[in-house]
């Protein structure tokens, strides 16, 4: 009886699809004229042929219409529609312990899916959850079909949903699942290397998945999958992705909290447009969130390493925004802070792109409790800071070889500096840039400009520099500006440029160079600058046309001591006027390549140790002429000089043209009386040697009858016999002079030169 109804219903069936193909739908075929309902006349059992009107068993051909009533499974059953529940509310529950393959379309109106077995949607399969009723899904769901949400929620409790196919949320429909129940397992949404989720939505309604839910872990668990949003937001409350992408113009809003944080395996997750909630743990995991368009944050913290895409966009969805980033940070596009707070945790910001900081403070490099972090801004790389406040950066480090852009109101760093190439430059002259007691290394050509003029509240007592140390080579440094704190800059193979912009009259800093370097620029009065020579290095300091000097350029010996004495050329094309103060000390023979013009209110000295050979030379160009002062700088701790000791420093001064040299003073106090000597080598063809000698000596009577008695030697019998012993043609022999006295052979020659010397280093009135 039972198999001819069911031949009787195929027949009905086939003549139906035959004169009816209005009844398929773009869907799937929908429930037929004549479908088989559930009436649970006798039992529960779906495999009773009384539960059903007409009585027979639904089969893979059939419709099935479950509208209310348990109803078990405990067969393996095929159909090929099924609809539970009624779309006024009345649920049905459908309790499985064998599967269920739904191969047309599952309606589901409302009711409950349970079981420990499962339903399957194959491939052309459809299941729709319609409606606002309770749709609670407590067996595996696997779908390689379709599945569509629309203004509906689909519950899933202690249970797993495994897309291969697409999940279509449109209007306000969600995935859900109930607050964690240690009772049942946790409830997970796994969309599978093959599956597609979708959202499309308006702006004033969102999808969601895993709304609701708190426990751990997440609901989603996107393992390769893909997640498009055609419009509007996606809410994703937790969720697990390791692979796959998120696409579409829409967002995928990150809504969550400890314990259910958006966790990012070792594949990583790619997405055009990400938005972040006002809740912080937001993203954690070993895994690369990789951003192709846009990432916006409220108070948001990713954890994990993130890479963003050029032309992508990360900046904050408000005004009160705050975001942490603690891995490592690949930026190609453009970071946005507009007057937002930005952390960075144990990772570093790698800058490829910008950086656009707005606001006080700007960056903070470290999240409470956790080692700082770094910023390398590549040569591509823009770090540009704007707004009329002064941004504080707070970090491990600051690696720059690209471009770093300053505000008006000027920019303070709280961490070490390391330039190697790019440039640090400043949007207005007043721009302050003030380094707090920290390091600065220059390891490649770069270049500093900025307005060091310093605010003198005594919370920023420590601006520029100071007490800071700069280490730098290939630099072109330019300090605008007269109020930089005592500090120290080591520039090496360098271009140093200070250019003041009043005459407030302030300490400049003090700068070291050493190698190749070269002054761009004339120093003020109150700059500093010493050039070191390294003997590992080929040695010069080259100083621009029309060189002047009003401050204090030293030439140093080398730091190592007991090194050779060193011929540093000063390369002046055009001269060096030293108005200010040049200072010589062991070990450098200073070689002058142009003239020397020292002005009457300029001094050179000359540090020295007693009878060393590493004295200091300076070797003057023609035209030079010398006015002002030529000091001795007596060591610290050497007694003045007296008549018993005298002070000898050979090789002070080479002239190759004795008659350009115009002395205006010998020795000022405190070290006269004093008495100064010119040692002339005969052959005009070599340099001569200007040896200074410090002592008051026996007055020489008459030398050339050029000089007047007067008791002591001093320039006039100086004078008197450096013109005797110049003169082009031989001379009267100078007799008698020295103990014992010279032997007279009719010519000014190097027995007297001695003879003189003796005598006028080692007499006493």
């Amino acid at each position: 009886m039972h198999s001819q109804l069911r031949c009787a219903c195929a027949l009905i069936h086939s003549l139906l699809f035959l004169v009816a193909p209005s009844a398929w739908t773009a869907g799937g075929l929908s429930t037929p004229a004549m479908a088989q309902t559930w009436t649970g006349a006798s039992s529960a059992s779906w495999h009773d042929p009384a539960n059903w009107s007409p009585p027979v068993v639904p089969g893979p051909a059939d419709a099935a219409v479950i509208r209310s009533g348990p109803v078990t499974i405990s067969q393996p059953i095929a159909v090929r529609t099924l609809t539970l529940g009624t779309a006024s509310g009345s649920g049905a529950t459908l309790t499985l312990s064998a599967p269920l393959t739904v191969t047309s379309e599952l309606r589901w109106n409302a009711g409950i899916i349970q079981g420990t077995s499962t339903v399957t949607i194959p491939t052309g399969g459809l299941l729709d959850v319609l409606g606002v009723n309770s749709h609670r899904l407590q067996t595996r769901l696997i779908n390689f079909g379709q599945i569509r949400i629309n203004q509906s929620t689909l519950s899933i409790i202690g249970t797993t949903l495994d897309n291969h196919g697409t999940i279509a949320l449109s209007a306000s429909g969600n995935i859900s699942r109930e607050f964690n129940n240690p009772d049942r397992p946790p409830a997970t949404l796994i969309n599978h290397p093959d599956g597609l989720i979708t959202a499309t939505t308006t702006n004033t309604s969102n999808n969601s998945i895993g709304a609701g839910s708190t426990g751990t872990p997440p609901l989603l668990h996107n393992l390769g999958g893909s997640i498009h949003i055609n419009s509007g937001v996606l809410r994703l409350e937790g969720g697990i992705f390791d692979g796959g992408q998120v696409t579409g113009p829409g967002e995928l809003l990150l809504q969550t909290t400890r314990p259910s944080a958006v966790q990012i395996g070792p594949q990583g997750l790619t997405a055009d447009r990400i938005l972040f909630d006002s809740m912080w743990d937001a993203l954690e995991g070993p895994g690369m969130l990789t951003v192709r368009n846009q990432l916006r944050f409220g108070i948001a913290s990713i954890l994990s390493d993130l890479t963003i895409l050029p032309g992508a966009e990360v900046r904050p969805a408000s005004g009160s925004a705050q975001l942490a980033l603690s891995g490592n940070v690949f930026n190609h596009g453009l970071i946005d802070s507009q007057n937002t707070a930005v952390f960075l945790g144990t990772g570093h910001l790698i800058n490829f792109g910008t950086v656009r900081i707005d606001g006080n403070p700007a960056i903070l490099g470290y999240i409470q409790g956790q080692p700082p972090a770094t910023i390398v801004n590549t040569p591509t790389g823009t770090l540009r800071f704007v707004g009329s406040g002064r941004p504080l950066l707070t970090i491990s480090r600051l690696h720059n070889e690209g471009l770093i852009l300053i505000p008006s109101g000027g920019l303070a760093i709280n961490s070490p500096v390391t330039l190697h190439g790019g440039s640090i430059t400043a949007d207005d002259p007043a721009s302050v840039l003030t380094f707090f007691s920290r390091t600065i290394d220059i390891t490649a050509p770069s270049h500093l400009a900025v307005n060091t003029e310093f605010l003198r509240s005594v919370a920023e007592a420590q601006n520029l520099l100071g007490p800071s140390t700069l280490s730098a080579t290939n630099i072109t440094l330019t300090v605008q500006g007269t109020s930089i704190p005592p500090g120290l800059l080591h520039l090496t193979d360098s271009r140093l440029n200070i250019r003041p912009i009043n005459t407030t009259p302030t300490t400049l800093a003090h700068i070291t160079l050493s190698g190749r370097s070269t002054l761009l620029s004339s120093l003020p009065t109150t700059a500093r600058v010493t050039f070191t020579p390294d003997p590992a290095l080929t040695n010069s300091l080259t100083l621009p046309a029309n060189f002047s000097s009003a401050g204090e350029l030293t030439l140093a010996p080398p730091p190592i001591p007991g090194t050779a004495p060193l011929t540093l050329p000063l390369i002046a094309p055009s001269g060096f006027t030293n108005t200010g103060t040049l200072r010589i000390r062991p070990g450098i023979s200073a070689d002058m390549q142009g003239p020397f013009i020292q002005s009457a209110a300029g001094r050179t000295i000359l540090t020295a140790p007693m009878g060393t050979p590493a004295a200091p030379a300076l070797i003057l160009a023609p035209g030079s002429t010398l006015g002002g002062t030529l000091a001795l700088e007596l060591p610290s701790g050497v007694p003045a000089p007296t008549c018993v000791s005298p002070l000898t420093l050979t090789s002070a001064l080479r002239i190759p043209d004795p008659s350009a040299l115009a002395l205006s003073q010998l020795l000022p106090p405190p070290l006269s009386p004093a008495g100064l000597a010119l040692r002339l080598r005969a052959d005009p063809a070599q340099p001569t040697d200007l040896s200074l000698i410090l002592a008051p000596l026996a007055d020489l009577a008459s030398i050339g009858g050029a000089t007047t008695p007067d008791g002591l030697v001093t320039g006039d019998d100086f004078t008197a016999f450096l013109t005797a012993f110049a003169a082009s043609d031989p001379l009267a022999d100078l007799t008698g002079i020295g103990n014992p006295a010279t032997p007279p052979d009719g010519l000014i020659t190097g027995d007297d030169f001695i003879a003189f010397i003796a005598a006028f280093a080692t007499g006493c009135p």
